[in-house]
């Protein structure tokens, strides 16, 4: 991965380009930013150019360090991520264990002159940043710190005020749908439907691109103009929960925690996790395409949907509309938080 593949982030380019050619690099930086924005794919392009034995603007991609690095063998990155526990779960957090093991890891001195690039992946959990911090307020010499969160504020202030702050923005449209047309081979209307979509994340365009999205579309019209219809008795929350056990390989565990059949229950989770806010998404941006359409006649991502349900929900307030969507968009930080699918689901039905 090299800096010129990332897109939507020039600014952030240009900065580290700048900051490289003049050798001032700081000890430590936190890059912030919505999730699929490129955060953790700059973080990695990024450490390839400091470990590169020939660099130039970019990494050469040659070298025995590029090609280490692109095995996952270079030594001198350390990638750290939530760990998992003795049952084979992955922790939501980055724990103090793993501060502590990544401290008797930096404990030991790289050569003169060389570099190592410390990549910490979020969420890192409060006593997990109670340790990290002694590190960044007296880091070996060499080593370089990569912070990437999604939530900054979950962060101490001390943690903020020992790095370099690096915001990512939200890509643009026009450049996501461009992207997939060009390394997903999606055709050029659907690609616009899913740039916007996926609101500013290619990381989400290219997932949604690649889970079947149009067919789930085409059966959520359905069921958001069944509900539009007939609100008294159309069973919304039964048509949602069809479409996401879809989704889910697995909705029962068949064994005890460890075995086989509890790992495949807990993958089914987390893809009906996945699921539902995909849907959720998409039922958002309906509501979103409604309203737009309404106060200043933009463009709808999906025609086709927006007037069906356009004429079906005429007499409907664009008030009635914004709290549709806000409450689906609040649903989804739920989910994004780990709550219960099924109860968030109804939650949002009936707000």
């Amino acid at each position: 991965m090299n800096f010129r593949e990332i897109i939507g982030q020039d600014p952030v380019t240009a900065f580290f380009r700048g900051a490289l050619k003049e050798h001032r690099l700081a000890h430590a930086y936190l890059f912030t930013g919505p999730e699929g924005v490129g955060k953790g794919t700059f973080a990695r392009a990024l450490a390839r150019r400091l470990l590169c034995r020939n660099p130039g603007d970019d990494s050469c991609g040659q070298c025995d360090a590029c090609r280490r690095f692109d095995a996952g063998n270079e030594l001198r990155f350390v990638h750290v991520t939530p760990p998992t526990d003795k049952k084979g779960v992955q922790k939501t957090v980055i724990d103090v264990e793993s501060v502590r093991e990544l401290a008797g890891r930096l404990s030991s001195r790289i050569a003169e002159g060389e570099t190592r690039v410390v990549l910490l992946d979020d969420p890192v959990g409060d006593d997990a940043a109670n340790a990290l911090l002694k590190l960044l307020e007296e880091p070996p010499p060499g080593n370089v710190f990569i912070l990437v969160t999604q939530s900054p504020g979950a962060l101490p202030s001390t943690i903020h005020s020992r790095c370099h702050k690096v915001r990512f923005r939200p890509i643009p449209d026009a450049r996501i749908a461009a992207r997939l047309v060009e390394r997903s081979g999606v055709a050029a209307e659907d690609a616009r439907f899913l740039a916007r979509l996926a609101q500013g994340s290619m990381g989400k365009a290219v997932a949604y691109a690649e889970e079947g999205w149009k067919d789930l579309r085409d059966r959520l019209r359905g069921v958001a103009a069944g509900r539009a219809k007939d609100p008294e008795n159309f069973d919304m929350g039964e048509a949602l929960d069809a479409l996401i056990k879809e989704g889910a390989e697995s909705d029962e565990p068949d064994g005890a925690a460890g075995d086989p059949g509890a790992a495949d229950w807990r993958k089914g989770l987390r893809k009906s996790r996945e699921r539902a806010r995909g849907c959720l998404a998409i039922l958002s941006l309906f509501y979103r395409d409604l309203v737009m359409i309404r106060e200043n006649g933009a463009e709808p991502a999906d025609p086709a949907t927006a007037a069906e349900l356009g004429a079906i929900l005429e007499k409907v307030s664009t008030e009635r509309l914004l709290d549709r969507l806000e409450t689906l968009l609040e649903a989804d930080v739920y989910l994004k938080r780990n709550a219960n699918v099924r109860l968030t689901i109804e939650w949002a039905l009936t707000a």
